[in-house]
C-alpha cells in the first residue's frame, strides 16, 4: 500500500465517522422529513437512495483489496445493476 493510499484511506475514514453522520443528522435528514411530511413525491425514495448509495459506494471502497479493484454501474435511478472485481498489476 502507497502512501497516498494510507493518506486517502485516513481521509475517507474522517468523513465517514466525524463529518457524514453528523451532516446528515443535523441537515439532510430534517430536510427529508419534511419534505415526506408534505406529500412531495419522491421523497422517500431519494431519501433512501441517498442514504444507501453512498454507504454502499463507501463500503465498496473499504474492502477494496490491494491487488484488486472494484466496480460498480449505476442506472440513471442510482440503483447498482453491476458489480465487477477486477486484478490489477502496479
Amino acid at each position: 500500500m502507497t502512501g497516498s493510499q494510507v493518506l486517502l484511506d485516513h481521509i475517507l475514514l474522517v468523513m465517514i465517522a466525524l463529518v457524514w453522520p453528523p451532516a446528515e443528522w443535523r441537515w439532510y435528514y430534517p430536510r427529508s422529513v419534511r419534505a415526506i411530511a408534505a406529500g412531495i413525491p419522491g421523497a422517500r425514495a431519494r431519501l433512501y437512495r441517498n442514504s444507501v448509495a453512498p454507504q454502499r459506494v463507501f463500503t465498496a471502497w473499504i474492502v477494496e483489496e490491494s491487488n484488486k479493484r472494484c466496480e460498480l454501474w449505476f442506472d440513471d435511478k442510482s440503483v447498482l445493476t453491476k458489480k465487477r472485481k477486477i486484478f490489477v498489476t502496479e
